[in-house]
Protein backbone atom coordinates (compact mmCIF):
# COMPACT_ATOMS: atom_id res chain seq x y z
CA UNK A 1 0.00 0.00 0.00
CA UNK A 2 1.52 3.35 -1.15
CA UNK A 3 1.35 6.27 1.48
CA UNK A 4 1.48 8.64 -1.20
CA UNK A 5 -1.85 7.67 -3.00
CA UNK A 6 -5.62 8.30 -1.28
CA UNK A 7 -6.20 4.54 -0.41
CA UNK A 8 -8.81 2.98 -2.07
CA UNK A 9 -9.50 5.42 -5.16
CA UNK A 10 -11.58 7.81 -4.52
CA UNK A 11 -15.24 6.76 -5.52
CA UNK A 12 -16.81 8.66 -8.13
CA UNK A 13 -18.31 12.27 -6.62
CA UNK A 14 -21.03 14.16 -8.63
CA UNK A 15 -19.77 17.35 -10.33
CA UNK A 16 -22.51 19.45 -11.31
CA UNK A 17 -22.82 18.92 -15.44
CA UNK A 18 -20.58 20.89 -17.32
CA UNK A 19 -23.03 21.99 -20.21
CA UNK A 20 -21.77 21.75 -23.61
CA UNK A 21 -22.36 25.52 -26.12
CA UNK A 22 -24.57 24.73 -28.21
CA UNK A 23 -25.21 26.73 -30.99
CA UNK A 24 -28.93 27.45 -31.67
CA UNK A 25 -30.37 25.93 -34.40
CA UNK A 26 -32.40 29.87 -35.23
CA UNK A 27 -28.74 30.41 -35.28
CA UNK A 28 -26.97 27.84 -37.25
CA UNK A 29 -29.76 28.47 -39.80
CA UNK A 30 -29.11 31.71 -39.97
CA UNK A 31 -25.72 31.69 -40.51
CA UNK A 32 -25.82 28.61 -42.97
CA UNK A 33 -28.56 31.19 -44.67
CA UNK A 34 -26.30 33.96 -44.83
CA UNK A 35 -23.67 31.84 -46.49
CA UNK A 36 -25.78 30.93 -49.39
CA UNK A 37 -26.97 34.54 -49.74
CA UNK A 38 -23.15 36.12 -50.46
CA UNK A 39 -22.77 32.76 -52.64
CA UNK A 40 -25.86 33.17 -54.45
CA UNK A 41 -25.66 37.09 -54.37
CA UNK A 42 -21.93 36.59 -55.92
CA UNK A 43 -23.97 34.44 -58.98
CA UNK A 44 -26.74 36.63 -59.17
CA UNK A 45 -24.14 39.58 -59.70
CA UNK A 46 -22.27 38.59 -61.72
CA UNK A 47 -24.09 36.33 -64.34
CA UNK A 48 -27.99 38.32 -64.09
CA UNK A 49 -27.18 41.84 -62.59
CA UNK A 50 -23.61 43.05 -64.17
CA UNK A 51 -24.93 46.37 -64.64
CA UNK A 52 -25.83 46.97 -60.78
CA UNK A 53 -22.53 46.44 -58.46
CA UNK A 54 -22.81 49.23 -56.12
CA UNK A 55 -26.58 47.89 -55.35
CA UNK A 56 -25.28 44.19 -55.10
CA UNK A 57 -21.72 45.13 -52.43
CA UNK A 58 -24.89 47.11 -50.61
CA UNK A 59 -26.52 43.69 -50.19
CA UNK A 60 -24.28 41.83 -49.49
CA UNK A 61 -22.62 44.24 -46.68
CA UNK A 62 -25.84 43.86 -45.10
CA UNK A 63 -25.61 40.32 -45.13
CA UNK A 64 -22.15 40.39 -43.42
CA UNK A 65 -23.35 42.24 -40.52
CA UNK A 66 -26.24 40.14 -39.72
CA UNK A 67 -23.99 36.95 -39.72
CA UNK A 68 -21.22 39.01 -37.59
CA UNK A 69 -24.32 40.14 -35.44
CA UNK A 70 -25.15 36.21 -35.30
CA UNK A 71 -21.87 35.12 -34.65
CA UNK A 72 -21.72 37.86 -31.65
CA UNK A 73 -25.10 36.34 -30.16
CA UNK A 74 -23.42 32.94 -30.69
CA UNK A 75 -20.46 34.08 -28.89
CA UNK A 76 -21.93 35.22 -25.59
CA UNK A 77 -24.00 32.19 -25.14
CA UNK A 78 -20.76 30.20 -25.12
CA UNK A 79 -19.36 32.66 -22.52
CA UNK A 80 -22.58 32.21 -20.18
CA UNK A 81 -22.02 28.95 -20.35
CA UNK A 82 -18.69 28.66 -19.48
CA UNK A 83 -19.27 31.14 -16.31
CA UNK A 84 -21.74 29.41 -15.42
CA UNK A 85 -20.39 26.51 -15.10
CA UNK A 86 -17.54 27.49 -13.95
CA UNK A 87 -19.46 29.47 -10.97
CA UNK A 88 -21.49 25.92 -10.50
CA UNK A 89 -17.76 24.37 -9.79
CA UNK A 90 -16.61 26.40 -7.34
CA UNK A 91 -19.96 27.14 -5.61
CA UNK A 92 -19.79 22.91 -5.37
CA UNK A 93 -16.12 22.92 -3.73
CA UNK A 94 -12.71 22.01 -5.03
CA UNK A 95 -11.47 18.60 -4.55
CA UNK A 96 -8.00 19.85 -5.32
CA UNK A 97 -7.74 22.39 -2.65
CA UNK A 98 -8.65 19.94 -0.02
CA UNK A 99 -6.45 16.89 -1.27
CA UNK A 100 -3.65 19.82 -1.90
CA UNK A 101 -4.64 20.52 2.23
CA UNK A 102 -3.96 17.23 3.00
CA UNK A 103 -0.57 16.92 1.62
CA UNK A 104 0.84 19.61 2.77
CA UNK A 105 -0.47 18.59 6.55
CA UNK A 106 0.99 15.33 6.09
CA UNK A 107 4.78 17.10 5.42
CA UNK A 108 4.48 19.06 8.51
CA UNK A 109 3.27 15.83 10.72
CA UNK A 110 6.31 13.79 8.70
CA UNK A 111 8.87 16.56 10.09
CA UNK A 112 7.81 16.84 13.99
CA UNK A 113 6.94 13.15 14.63
CA UNK A 114 8.82 9.79 14.67
CA UNK A 115 9.63 8.04 11.44
CA UNK A 116 8.17 5.19 13.38
CA UNK A 117 4.58 6.53 11.81
CA UNK A 118 3.71 6.45 8.63
CA UNK A 119 0.72 8.23 7.58
CA UNK A 120 -1.64 6.68 4.81
CA UNK A 121 -4.01 9.22 2.98
CA UNK A 122 -7.43 7.80 2.95
CA UNK A 123 -10.69 8.78 1.40
CA UNK A 124 -14.22 8.98 3.41
CA UNK A 125 -12.69 6.95 6.87
CA UNK A 126 -15.05 9.65 8.86
CA UNK A 127 -16.61 12.19 6.68
CA UNK A 128 -16.18 15.84 9.12
CA UNK A 129 -19.75 17.15 10.86
CA UNK A 130 -21.22 20.18 9.31
CA UNK A 131 -24.29 22.29 9.98
CA UNK A 132 -25.21 24.14 6.56
CA UNK A 133 -27.09 27.07 6.81
CA UNK A 134 -30.10 25.28 5.23
CA UNK A 135 -30.12 22.32 7.49
CA UNK A 136 -31.70 22.20 10.41
CA UNK A 137 -29.42 19.85 12.34
CA UNK A 138 -25.27 18.95 11.86
CA UNK A 139 -25.04 16.21 8.81
CA UNK A 140 -22.39 13.85 8.10
CA UNK A 141 -20.87 15.40 4.73
CA UNK A 142 -21.18 12.77 2.11
CA UNK A 143 -17.38 12.86 1.11
CA UNK A 144 -13.30 13.58 2.84
CA UNK A 145 -10.53 13.38 2.44
CA UNK A 146 -7.99 12.58 5.14
CA UNK A 147 -4.91 11.06 6.78
CA UNK A 148 -4.91 7.53 8.85
CA UNK A 149 -1.35 7.46 10.97
CA UNK A 150 0.51 3.71 11.50
CA UNK A 151 2.28 2.97 14.11
CA UNK A 152 5.10 0.15 14.00
CA UNK A 153 4.14 -1.19 17.28
CA UNK A 154 6.53 -3.60 17.53
CA UNK A 155 9.68 -1.16 18.06
CA UNK A 156 7.36 0.85 20.38
CA UNK A 157 6.60 0.98 24.08
CA UNK A 158 2.44 1.09 24.66
CA UNK A 159 3.45 4.59 26.49
CA UNK A 160 5.84 5.49 23.78
CA UNK A 161 2.97 4.82 21.48
CA UNK A 162 0.58 7.04 23.07
CA UNK A 163 3.16 9.91 23.35
CA UNK A 164 3.93 9.54 19.55
CA UNK A 165 -0.38 9.66 19.09
CA UNK A 166 -0.60 12.28 21.34
CA UNK A 167 1.96 14.42 19.93
CA UNK A 168 -0.25 14.88 16.94
CA UNK A 169 -3.03 16.86 18.09
CA UNK A 170 -1.09 19.73 18.74
CA UNK A 171 0.71 19.38 15.39
CA UNK A 172 -2.70 19.87 13.38
CA UNK A 173 -3.91 22.31 16.17
CA UNK A 174 -1.24 24.90 15.68
CA UNK A 175 -0.71 24.01 11.38
CA UNK A 176 -4.28 24.28 10.66
CA UNK A 177 -4.79 27.81 13.12
CA UNK A 178 -2.25 28.87 11.17
CA UNK A 179 -4.11 28.65 8.01
CA UNK A 180 -6.86 30.25 9.50
CA UNK A 181 -8.91 27.96 10.78
CA UNK A 182 -10.73 27.83 13.72
CA UNK A 183 -12.57 25.78 16.46
CA UNK A 184 -15.77 24.74 15.22
CA UNK A 185 -18.48 23.19 17.02
CA UNK A 186 -19.71 20.13 15.09
CA UNK A 187 -22.27 18.29 17.21
CA UNK A 188 -20.07 15.43 17.80
CA UNK A 189 -19.51 13.71 20.18
CA UNK A 190 -15.99 12.08 19.90
CA UNK A 191 -14.29 14.59 17.72
CA UNK A 192 -12.32 18.13 17.66
CA UNK A 193 -13.65 20.07 14.72
CA UNK A 194 -11.91 23.16 12.98
CA UNK A 195 -13.31 25.59 10.29
CA UNK A 196 -11.93 27.97 7.50
CA UNK A 197 -14.88 30.13 6.33
CA UNK A 198 -12.52 31.86 3.96
CA UNK A 199 -11.43 28.51 1.87
CA UNK A 200 -14.95 26.55 3.48
CA UNK A 201 -13.24 23.49 4.31
CA UNK A 202 -13.67 21.51 7.78
CA UNK A 203 -11.58 19.59 9.05
CA UNK A 204 -12.05 16.65 12.18
CA UNK A 205 -9.71 14.38 14.58
CA UNK A 206 -11.37 11.85 16.58
CA UNK A 207 -10.15 13.46 20.19
CA UNK A 208 -8.85 11.34 22.79
CA UNK A 209 -7.44 8.54 21.02
CA UNK A 210 -4.38 7.47 21.82
CA UNK A 211 -4.00 4.32 20.07
CA UNK A 212 -4.75 5.66 16.46
CA UNK A 213 -5.02 9.00 14.38
CA UNK A 214 -7.95 9.22 11.93
CA UNK A 215 -7.89 12.87 10.60
CA UNK A 216 -10.22 14.26 7.47
CA UNK A 217 -10.98 17.46 5.63
CA UNK A 218 -14.29 18.32 3.41
CA UNK A 219 -15.66 21.01 1.77
CA UNK A 220 -18.87 22.13 3.55
CA UNK A 221 -20.79 22.41 0.05
CA UNK A 222 -19.85 18.08 -0.17
CA UNK A 223 -23.59 17.02 0.79
CA UNK A 224 -26.42 16.92 -1.00
CA UNK A 225 -29.22 18.69 -1.15
CA UNK A 226 -31.88 15.79 -1.07
CA UNK A 227 -30.16 14.36 2.18
CA UNK A 228 -30.54 18.21 3.65
CA UNK A 229 -33.74 18.36 2.64
CA UNK A 230 -34.67 14.55 4.33
CA UNK A 231 -33.07 15.15 7.76
CA UNK A 232 -35.02 18.53 7.74
CA UNK A 233 -37.94 16.40 7.48
CA UNK A 234 -37.18 14.44 10.58
CA UNK A 235 -35.27 17.04 12.45
CA UNK A 236 -39.08 18.71 12.93
CA UNK A 237 -39.24 15.85 15.16
CA UNK A 238 -36.54 16.50 17.06
CA UNK A 239 -36.36 18.91 20.62
CA UNK A 240 -33.01 19.46 20.38
CA UNK A 241 -31.01 19.73 16.65
CA UNK A 242 -27.74 20.72 17.88
CA UNK A 243 -26.26 16.90 17.81
CA UNK A 244 -25.62 15.59 14.56
CA UNK A 245 -28.48 13.81 13.04
CA UNK A 246 -27.52 11.79 9.75
CA UNK A 247 -29.99 10.05 7.75
CA UNK A 248 -31.18 9.38 4.00
CA UNK A 249 -34.60 8.59 2.29
CA UNK A 250 -32.83 5.23 0.89
CA UNK A 251 -33.29 4.04 4.39
CA UNK A 252 -36.89 4.41 5.38
CA UNK A 253 -38.32 1.44 5.58
CA UNK A 254 -41.83 0.07 5.37
CA UNK A 255 -43.80 -1.13 8.59
CA UNK A 256 -45.46 -4.75 8.48
CA UNK A 257 -48.31 -2.68 9.53
CA UNK A 258 -49.35 -0.66 6.40
CA UNK A 259 -48.98 2.15 5.51
CA UNK A 260 -46.38 3.04 8.28
CA UNK A 261 -42.95 3.74 7.47
CA UNK A 262 -39.89 4.40 9.96
CA UNK A 263 -36.43 5.04 9.88
CA UNK A 264 -33.20 4.63 11.96
CA UNK A 265 -30.96 7.64 11.98
CA UNK A 266 -27.38 7.44 13.50
CA UNK A 267 -26.54 10.36 15.92
CA UNK A 268 -23.24 11.19 17.65
CA UNK A 269 -24.38 9.05 21.02
CA UNK A 270 -25.57 6.20 18.38
CA UNK A 271 -29.32 6.10 16.79
CA UNK A 272 -32.85 7.86 16.83
CA UNK A 273 -36.03 6.37 15.62
CA UNK A 274 -38.65 8.11 13.93
CA UNK A 275 -41.89 6.71 12.20
CA UNK A 276 -44.72 8.29 9.96
CA UNK A 277 -48.45 7.33 9.56
CA UNK A 278 -47.70 6.75 5.43
CA UNK A 279 -45.87 8.06 2.90
CA UNK A 280 -47.66 11.71 3.02
CA UNK A 281 -47.39 12.34 6.91
CA UNK A 282 -44.85 14.30 8.83
CA UNK A 283 -42.54 12.37 10.60
CA UNK A 284 -42.74 11.52 14.61
CA UNK A 285 -39.43 11.23 16.87
CA UNK A 286 -40.14 8.44 18.92
CA UNK A 287 -36.92 7.57 21.07
CA UNK A 288 -32.80 7.42 20.71
CA UNK A 289 -30.01 6.36 22.54
CA UNK A 290 -26.82 3.51 22.21
CA UNK A 291 -28.81 0.19 23.55
CA UNK A 292 -31.87 -1.19 23.37
CA UNK A 293 -35.03 0.76 23.40
CA UNK A 294 -37.43 1.38 25.93
CA UNK A 295 -41.09 -0.22 25.32
CA UNK A 296 -42.08 2.92 27.35
CA UNK A 297 -41.14 5.28 24.71
CA UNK A 298 -43.92 3.48 22.36
CA UNK A 299 -47.01 5.22 22.23
CA UNK A 300 -50.05 3.48 20.08
CA UNK A 301 -48.79 4.59 16.75
CA UNK A 302 -45.37 3.47 17.04
CA UNK A 303 -45.93 0.24 18.14
CA UNK A 304 -47.96 -0.03 14.66
CA UNK A 305 -44.94 1.24 12.88
CA UNK A 306 -42.15 -0.88 14.86
CA UNK A 307 -44.35 -4.26 15.13
CA UNK A 308 -42.13 -6.77 15.88
CA UNK A 309 -38.91 -5.14 17.21
CA UNK A 310 -38.11 -5.43 20.60
CA UNK A 311 -37.55 -3.32 23.57
CA UNK A 312 -36.89 -3.31 27.35
CA UNK A 313 -39.65 -2.92 29.56
CA UNK A 314 -38.68 -1.23 32.88
CA UNK A 315 -38.26 -4.24 34.77
CA UNK A 316 -35.11 -5.21 32.54
CA UNK A 317 -37.28 -8.06 30.32
CA UNK A 318 -37.35 -7.85 26.94
CA UNK A 319 -40.44 -7.50 24.80
CA UNK A 320 -41.82 -7.91 21.49
CA UNK A 321 -43.61 -4.30 20.19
Amino acid sequence: MNPEQYQPTPPFMAQPAKQKSKTPLFVTGAIFAGVLLLAGGALIGKFVLPSQPVKQQVKTDIVSKKIKKEEQKKQEVTETISTGTAQANAAFGSEEEVKALISDLREVAKKHVSQRIEFYKVYDTYSPIFKPNNSLAPVLLDKSFGLNAEVNAASSSSSELFNLIGSLYGVFDAELKKRGFTDYEDGGMFTKAYLNKKQNITCSVLDNVLSSFSFNCAHTSWVSAQKINFTNQLAKARSDNRSLLNASEDLVKNSTNAPYQYVQASTAGGYELFYRKNANSEWKYVTGGNGAAECKKFDSDAKKAFAGFSCVNENGSVLNL
